[in-house]
């Protein structure tokens, strides 16, 4: 959000990578956390990158910021219309038509690979559930209370950790560790992503001291984690502790006898408004509790929970969204102010004129002449290196030939030479604006920055034409050698499996073969493919005016095909071992498995020696 802020949504690879590796060793180590704030920074920074690789301009990177968050929360979640009312309601604040198609095209694009890779399988586990009565009405606003008191407390928790941040990283790294074990040893509930315990809370009372236990536990690890800068997500804690404040509730009013509710409700209702209360994004939550459940009988009871806790926390205690805090307690402005907002959505293309003609510094009368017939609104005069030095405005320069013309005024001294007759644009009488450059891809927040910085009068927007840096271009070749090795990988092993699952006479062998068979495709080949010809075809059209004209990568893409084919046929063979059918014998396996090793001999081989 504050690259978002300040720096026009360019997210750099470096801080992904580093988000990335220290996510997964946050989360491999156990630290209190929610694993989608990885994911969301990793797909903002794909879309950021994907939208300067695509030269698109600066307003525009906003939306592909926007674009990445939809996505991750959507394929984090398998939720995405939550996906969407999160990025628009979180993160860039504001909803706009323009804004909306393109983030609602890649929450569903994200859903669908996500589906299409690991299945149709829920965040939680839900059961069906509903409201028994409207008696329970006054009973959810008390409960709306509790947790919109429990998150203004949160909140302040998190930011009380965040005042340590002119603290060493790795000091706070080391003390967010600390507490997280220390507290551990008691309670290990703490560790982790936690959604095991909330499945646990769906279907089943626990003891009311535990849960109480479990959440100060909570609260405390995940406000040091998030506080003291671990790379890990605020929305997974913000979950955990709904539902354990949900379960507590319910279970209160369970053992007092006031009213017949059920559990798994409470559970989901605390986890909506916990999110809504927390992050201050009460439509998201909503949407978020309605995809999870698939229930609709839901809508009403989280509806009011969720308005209760949310304006509690913000009304009562004035707490904004965790975020804003925190960016505030590091003493950075977010969102901007309206102005500042609106300035930074107009991208400079859309407000400069385009009526004005270029010229060189020294012209002849006929040039001038033809010059002003064009009726231009502006004149820029260009140095021998044809850049912009300064701005004229054209009546100058027909005030100036008129005067030659009727050589009445002494003026006329600026002609340089009579024989050739040229003018001098920068020594006419006139007034002339000093001028300096901005790219098309600036937004106009950005064209006021250069000219307070510059104290220029005018600005020349210019086109970028520059492809994407060699150092950009080589980490996407990196990352795609990868993922084809690892491809490939899944190409060799697959087939051995089938050899072995073909040969195998016990129903136990057979069995682990169809787990390790399902894993392995849905694990390591599919992903691996997918990433494969998003990032081939990223090199391809980055580099295409290159490779278009070579006849071996034509060989190649046919060969890839071929992989593609390759690939989906060992899925029609896995679903047939699942279904204890034997399609083909053990020799055609053995054969089959070293189809992929040829492919790859011929691929090499074009790739380095090029041959045609």
């Amino acid at each position: 959000m504050e690259r978002l802020s300040l720096h026009q949504g360019n997210l750099p690879l470096k801080n992904a990578v580093i988000q990335f590796i220290g996510g997964a060793i946050a989360l491999v180590t156990g630290q209190s956390g929610g694993r989608e704030g990885p994911a969301i920074h990793l797909g903002a920074t794909a879309a950021s990158l994907l939208g300067r690789a695509s030269r698109l301009p600066n307003n525009s990177l906003r939306t592909m910021v926007a674009c990445g968050t939809a996505a991750a929360i959507a394929s984090s979640f398998n939720t995405p219309i939550a996906g969407v009312i999160f990025a628009m309601e979180v993160v860039m604040m504001e909803y706009t038509i323009a804004s909306f198609i393109p983030v609602i095209v890649a929450a569903v694009t994200s859903t669908l690979i996500t589906q299409f890779v690991y299945g149709n399988e829920p965040a939680f586990i839900v059961a069906p559930s509903t409201m028994h009565s409207l008696f329970e009405i006054p009973y959810l606003v008390l409960g709306g209370i509790l947790i919109g008191c429990i998150a203004a407390g949160y909140i302040q928790l998190i930011q009380a950790f965040a005042r340590l941040s002119e603290q060493p990283l790795w000091q706070r790294i080391v003390m967010a560790g600390a507490i997280t074990a220390t507290v551990a040893v008691f309670v290990p509930q703490v560790m982790g992503v936690g959604y095991d315990t909330v499945n646990q809370l769906m279907v089943s009372e626990v003891s009311i001291v535990v849960l109480l236990l479990i959440l100060l536990a909570k609260v405390v690890t995940s406000a040091a984690a998030v506080g003291l800068g671990m790379p890990i997500g605020l929305i997974g804690p913000s979950l955990f502790i709904g539902a354990i404040l949900g379960s507590l509730f319910g279970s209160l009013l369970i053992s007092w006898e006031v009213a017949d509710v059920s559990l798994g409700l409470y559970v989901m209702l605390g986890m909506c408004a916990m999110m809504a209360a927390v992050l201050q994004a009460p439509l998201a939550a909503l949407m978020a509790v309605m995809e999870l459940t698939a229930n609709t009988n839901i809508i009403l009871p989280a509806m009011v929970i969720i308005v209760v806790a949310t304006m509690v926390t913000s009304q009562v205690f004035r707490q904004r969204s965790v975020f804003i805090t925190t960016l505030n307690t590091l003493g950075l402005q977010y969102p901007p102010n309206p102005v500042t907002l609106h300035l930074q959505r107009v991208g400079v293309t859309a407000i400069m004129d385009r009526s004005f003609v270029r010229l060189p510094s020294q012209i002849s009368v006929s040039e001038a002449e033809e010059t002003l017939a064009k009726k231009p609104h502006w004149i820029i005069v260009e140095d021998k290196d044809a850049l912009p030095t300064a701005v004229l405005n054209p009546s100058d320069l027909a005030a100036f030939v008129e005067l030659r013309q009727t050589r009445e005024s002494e003026q006329l001294e600026l002609i340089e030479d009579q024989a050739d007759e040229k003018i001098r644009l920068l020594q006419i009488p006139g007034q002339r604006m000093d001028v300096t450059t901005i790219g098309a891809e600036a937004t106009v927040m950005q064209l006021q920055e250069l000219l307070d910085k510059t104290q220029s009068e005018a600005c020349c927007v210019t086109r970028t034409t520059e492809h994407v840096g060699m150092t950009f271009y080589l980490w996407l070749k990196a990352f795609h050698i990868i993922f084809v090795v690892t491809w490939f990988a899944g190409l060799f092993y697959m087939p051995r499996l089938f050899v072995y699952h073909s040969g195998a006479t016990d129903e136990v062998s057979r069995e682990r073969f169809k787990v390790m068979q399902a894993k392995l495709y849905k694990i390591i080949m599919n992903p691996s493919m997918i990433a494969t010809l998003v990032l081939g075809t990223w090199l391809l059209i980055e580099s295409w005016q290159a490779f278009s004209a070579q006849g071996w990568i034509w060989l190649k893409l046919l060969f890839v095909i071929a992989l593609i084919g390759y690939h989906h046929y060992c899925l029609r063979i896995i679903k047939a071992f699942a279904d204890d059918r034997a399609l083909h014998s053990e020799k055609f396996y053995r054969i089959f498995n070293e189809l992929p090793s040829l492919v790859l001999v011929a691929v090499v081989i074009l790739v380095v020696v090029k041959p045609f």
